[in-house]
């Protein structure tokens, strides 16, 4: 009988877990474990493409100075998901074959924005196969009547120059 009554309270005298602080939890929504991602989640790399991670097995194309490609595995819900936790601000325009955000900002990147486009490699819809391309986008500049602007943000003089 006493055996049972000091099961009971081991039983009973469990540690209580702290609540985890929101910076655990933040950090948690952007570091998870590999073995912790849900079914439409992938973790980047150390590689980037103009400071957006590369997702992890997925491999470098062609890099230039304001545009770079990656090829590798994934759905387009997953590389949706993707792009959208990398990223900030970003407007979408999905297309049939291909899924293409405007003005997007990648942290640590200042004010450069960004158009990023995953298309299909194969024209079968059930192809994993993608391809990500970051590209640095121009600034954009309001025609304001012959004052330069446009000029100057091509790096011209005003004379065109």
């Amino acid at each position: 009988m006493s055996s049972l009554l000091v099961a009971a309270m081991l039983a009973g005298c469990k540690k209580k877990e702290p609540a985890p602080s929101s910076a655990a939890v933040d950090a948690g929504v952007f570091y998870k474990p590999v073995d912790h991602l849900g079914a439409s989640e992938i973790v980047g790399s150390r590689e980037t493409i103009q400071g957006l991670p590369v997702p992890k097995g997925f491999a470098l194309g062609d890099l230039a100075v304001d545009e770079g490609l990656a090829t590798g595995r994934a759905s387009f819900e997953e590389m949706r998901r993707y792009v959208l936790e990398n990223t900030m601000n970003c407007l979408a325009r999905p297309e049939a074959r291909e899924l293409v955000w405007w003005d997007c900002e990648i942290p640590g990147r200042g004010a450069t924005r960004f158009q990023i486009r995953v298309s299909r490699n194969s024209a079968d819809d059930e192809s994993k196969e993608v391809t990500l391309m970051v590209r640095e986008q121009a600034p954009r500049v309001a025609f304001d009547g012959g004052s330069g602007e446009v000029l100057k943000a091509m790096g011209l003089d005003p004379r065109g120059y």
